[in-house]
Order: structure tokens, then sequence, then C-alpha cells
């Protein structure tokens, strides 16, 4: 399954705000995925709302 299959779809990414999971985020959000993040926010563990910036319009952080 190639990531061109989200277009237009929903997805749920948790760990969204980390390295690895804000950038599949960001890919999703291009392909006009409607994008739902999930992230613990543990401090030291690099997740941050700052990966995501840019993209508040079309993200929703849970």
């Amino acid at each position: 399954m190639g990531l061109d299959e989200f277009a237009g779809k929903r997805a749920l990414v948790t760990g969204g705000l980390g390295f690895i999971g804000s950038n599949l985020v960001r890919s999703l959000a291009g392909l006009g995925a409607q994008v739902s993040v999930i992230d613990a926010l543990i401090p030291q563990h690099g997740g941050d709302l700052y990966n995501l910036e840019g993209l508040e319009d079309r993200v929703h952080v849970v």
C-alpha cells in the first residue's frame, strides 16, 4: 500500500509529534488526508507541537 492511497481518507497517527510521526503526518496531510494525531508528549522523547508548525489548520491534535 502506498501513501497515495490515503488521499482524501482519514488517518490516525500515534506519536505524531515526534520526528518520524510528524514527517508521516506532513506526508499524509500533503496528500489531502484528514489527519488526527495522538501523542503522549513525554518530556525528553522528542514530541513537540513545533514539529507540525504550519499544519495547524489541516491536522487535528488530540
